[in-house]
């Protein structure tokens, strides 16, 4: 490195010849300590991202692993009425990578695709670096009804911060919980209280909801102040004319 009689316009001293370059040893310090800085900041992100990936994959509590294969391009709509809602569902996702914060209600017939399609948003969502929790809510009740044994390692405050922390939280099938569809059964005090708990910490966050119940029997089933958290600054995709895809014409 030799002395050069160029002057440096920002730090007013002699520039210097360095690997067949002419520069300003400060110019030159200042650049290579930026670099570093966006080296460690890209690392960061990585890993927070990967962070936020694992947080998805073992936090969340599913029934059907085959949902886990779930994503945008591999749902295949059987009307209309599914496509318009694949085509919603994409503007949800594009909203919450976006930072938009409202719920989502996908409501309407049992094999419809709706967990598919919660599913795919969720899957993006988490592949983005949001952090993302799926949650089937028989098995989060199942999953909260075990920490009650002495021996578990797990509590019930624990599992309940972990889905409130999330940036969006996707409860799949709401009501199912009750039993059959066609029986005015109403949630018990457990049930309320859990799902209250969820819900209120998560005011002000983005929730998906999933399920095979109406609006009016959201209403009756659940706590007033569940029912107000669920249907606060949301958007509805509604499944009436959707088949079952699931469902082959029987032989008999």
């Amino acid at each position: 490195m030799t002395m050069d009689s160029d002057v440096c316009d920002t730090h007013g001293m002699n520039k210097m010849k360095f690997s067949g370059q002419v520069v300003c040893p400060r110019c030159f310090l200042e650049n290579e300590s930026k670099k570093l800085q966006q080296q460690e900041q890209a690392k960061y992100d990585a890993d927070k991202a990967n962070e936020k990936k694992f947080m998805f994959h073992q936090q969340s509590m599913i029934a059907d692993s085959n949902i886990k294969k779930a994503n945008f391009d591999n749902y295949k709509p059987t009307s209309d009425e599914g496509a318009k809602n694949l085509e919603l569902a994409k503007v949800i996702a594009t909203d919450y990578l976006n930072g938009k914060v409202f719920n989502t209600i996908m409501a309407g017939n049992c094999g419809a695709g709706k967990t598919h399609l919660a599913y795919a948003i969720a899957d993006q969502l988490a592949g983005a670096g949001k952090s993302v929790v799926f949650v089937t809510v028989g098995e989060l009740l199942r999953k909260i009804k075990s920490t009650f044994n002495k021996d578990s390692s797990l509590t019930e405050d624990a599992i309940i911060r972990s889905l409130v922390r999330a940036e969006v939280l996707i409860v799949d099938d709401l009501g199912a919980e009750l039993g059959a569809l066609d029986a005015n059964t109403k949630a018990t005090n457990f049930i309320n209280r859990v799902l209250f708990d969820v819900f209120d910490g998560r005011q002000g966050k983005s929730t998906i909801f999933t399920t095979n119940l109406t609006g009016e029997r959201l209403e009756g089933a659940y706590d007033e102040r569940i029912v107000s958290r669920i249907f606060n600054k949301f958007r509805a995709l509604v499944f009436k004319d959707t088949k079952d895809y699931r469902r082959k014409a029987l032989p008999f």
